[in-house]
């Protein structure tokens, strides 16, 4: 048995929730803090490199970006959660956004 339908049934499930929940909050930036306890903005993500593996909307990618990091890459599977990747992180061209798998 394949895995690949329950691979793209994730995908699309997610695709849709980012695609309709995609703006940035201050919520998820003190999620993203949370689960980053041990970096400290002001120090740590200057001039890094990060994978954003899985990214969704972008969000964690926006936040690492904001504390300094020098650029990254952000992927995902399904084409919607990239639309709202790229629209979150238009104004960062220093992190590709892709179309890829783990």
């Amino acid at each position: 048995m394949s895995a690949e339908p329950d691979r793209q049934r994730f995908a699309e499930r997610f695709g849709y929730s980012w695609h309709k929940f995609n703006e940035l909050t201050k919520r998820q930036e003190e999620q993203f803090r949370r689960w980053t306890v041990d970096l400290r903005p002001e120090r740590d993500w200057r001039g890094k490199f990060f994978l954003d593996a899985g990214c969704g909307a972008g969000r964690n990618s926006y936040w690492a970006m904001t504390y300094g990091a020098a650029d990254g890459v952000a992927f995902d599977l399904d084409e919607r959660s990239l639309a709202a990747a790229r629209r979150n992180l238009a104004a960062i061209p220093q992190v590709q956004v892709r179309q890829q798998s783990l």
